[in-house]
């Protein structure tokens, strides 16, 4: 193997989850000199950046960190862009862990098929946590779809994902504008628009959804989502289908995963069947609402502009 490879770790306030993010890139078996790991801690108020530095010491793998004052993701990713000196650029989100063979697999992956932009990795979905689980079931469904009847990726997310530097030069990295979520979502639209493919393997993580326990936070996350995708529909409209985020459509949505959760995986169990088209409408409102309050705000700094 001879593929230099960069993982990109991109935090702000992530220090209830960070260590365990950075041990499991520690313990990768790709080959650490050909590694580097790049961290940017995009204006945290806590321990972060102790805890960069404190791992930057510890590892045997080349790093760098930059601290910064809070720009947001799509910023902070392309600090990494910017300073990658590996084929593709692996991320590491700060509440997600790999197992051991995660960046092998993704390497090996992304060498076999050149024309690839982006690889996606597989989630393993918690059991002993229902809320994370009910918000990863759908990625785990869309994955199984992929490999085994060619079905479209819907979530092209940097959460696992190897991104080729290439493709991601190409198109001028994230977009610095999109300060919150979404940053991945727009990008992944002009990777593809730029002739490059979706694909994905089976190089496993763990994502802890800052290991949600309550409905409050399940809505606070998605309110995020759909707030900052305003953003990324203002720059590219084909990015977002507005009205398959609406309540209805996450109740319909909720019903088809709940049936290919009964035939795809191992899932029987009538909670799922009962709660997954509950959680679609709860996240799909929430989603509209930060959605909403988005657009509200662009028309009246719009008016306020025009005065």
């Amino acid at each position: 193997m001879k593929t230099k490879v960069t993982i990109g770790v991109c935090v702000k306030n992530g220090e209830k989850a960070l260590a365990d993010a950075l041990e499991s890139v520690i313990s990768q078996d790709y080959p650490h000199e050909l590694m580097e790991v790049i961290m940017v801690d995009d204006g945290s108020t806590d321990n972060t950046f102790s805890i960069m530095k404190k791992y930057a010491e510890k590892m045997d793998i080349p790093s760098k960190i930059f601290r910064e004052e809070w720009h947001g993701l799509g910023a902070s990713r392309n600090i990494v862009v910017r300073n990658a000196r590996g084929e593709y650029i692996v991320w590491a989100d700060c509440d997600m862990m790999f197992a051991n063979d995660h960046v092998r697999k993704q390497v090996e992956y992304m060498d076999k098929n050149p024309k690839t932009g982006i690889s996606l990795g597989l989630v393993v979905v918690p059991e002993n946590n229902r809320l994370v689980k009910l918000d990863l079931l759908p990625f785990l469904i869309d994955r199984i779809k992929f490999s085994r009847q060619g079905s479209p990726l819907k979530r092209p997310v940097t959460c696992g994902a190897a991104f080729r530097l290439e493709a991601l030069r190409q198109v001028k990295g994230f977009d610095d504008k999109i300060t919150g979520a979404g940053e991945d979502l727009e990008v992944a639209c002009r990777i593809r628009s730029g002739g490059w493919l979706l694909g994905a393997t089976d190089a496993r993580f763990w994502e802890r959804k800052g290991d949600m326990k309550t409905l409050g936070q399940f809505w606070n996350k998605y309110f995020w989502y759909g707030y900052g995708n305003h953003k990324v529909y203002l720059k590219n409209k084909e990015a977002i289908n507005y009205f398959r985020m609406t309540p209805l459509a996450g109740i319909l949505a909720g019903i088809l995963y709940s049936a290919d959760a009964y035939r795809l995986t191992k899932e029987r169990s009538l909670f799922l069947t009962l709660l997954l088209p509950a959680s679609f409408a709860l996240k799909y409102t929430a989603w509209c609402l930060g959605f909403t309050k988005g657009r509200i705000e662009t028309l009246s700094e719009k008016k306020s502009s025009a005065k």
